[in-house]
């Protein structure tokens, strides 16, 4: 229940929940730390962590992407230093942080350094160098992927397309062996952006063809656009 409440942003009922608790866990603690820090109360949630007497890797990592969201990224690289034991988590919660705050550089120093890449992690990477206008860096080391899914092959197009290449997302979305929703609304949508309203509905025909995949809502309402 206290987890519930803090997904839903019912911050004070979670409060009143764990005060009330006569016993509580590393998980109860967890959900209110996580509760504070999607609410922007991280000050709230940093001021519970240090109040743990058991803290697990969970804690640590709800307590770096509360404060790396929050622009507070200096204590939060201070925080992941300390660390007793990082997971993938840990280190893929840092190098997004990092990147979302201009420190590329840094992010892909701990991205070298992290001793098992997961897909998520690439794509934090990737994430990072489009974010900051490297597209090329960000292509070398999309190439450099050991195994790329669905997702890998979006994150890359939506950074081209987010940076104005719409040439170089449309020859890798025609890479593609099998696409997903996804892929399809992020192609329909950039040629929105750019204003090419008849190529986003023909894409969008395109898309009615592939067994494999079903418009959502998004991509009906990238459609309506055009």
């Amino acid at each position: 229940m206290l987890a519930a409440y803090a997904r839903t942003n019912r911050i004070l009922e979670a409060e009143m929940l764990f005060n009330e608790m006569p016993e509580k866990n590393v998980v109860s603690w967890n959900s209110l730390i996580d509760g504070y820090a999607r609410n922007g109360r991280i000050d709230k949630g940093l001021e519970l962590f240090w109040k743990m007497r058991e803290r697990n890797v969970v804690s640590w990592n709800m307590v770096i992407a509360g404060l790396a969201r929050n622009g507070q990224i200096n204590e939060a690289r201070v925080l992941f230093d300390q660390m007793p034991e990082k997971n993938v988590v840990s280190w893929t919660t840092m190098i997004a942080g990092l990147s979302r705050n201009g420190r590329v550089d840094e992010a892909r120093t701990l991205f070298d350094r992290t001793p098992e890449r997961n897909v998520v992690s690439w794509n934090a990477m990737i994430t990072g160098y489009t974010q900051n206008s490297r597209l090329d860096e960000a292509f070398e080391l999309f190439e450099m992927m050991p195994e790329k899914i669905a997702s890998s092959w979006n994150t890359m197009i939506m950074g081209f397309i987010q940076n104005g290449e719409l040439g170089r997302a449309r020859i890798l979305f025609d890479k593609m062996r099998q696409r997903d929703v996804i892929s399809w609304s992020t192609m329909i949508n950039g040629y929105i952006l750019e204003g090419r309203s008849e190529e986003a509905l023909r894409n969008f025909c395109d898309m009615q063809m592939d067994v494999w995949v079903k418009p959502n809502e998004g991509t009906f309402v990238s459609v309506l656009g055009a």
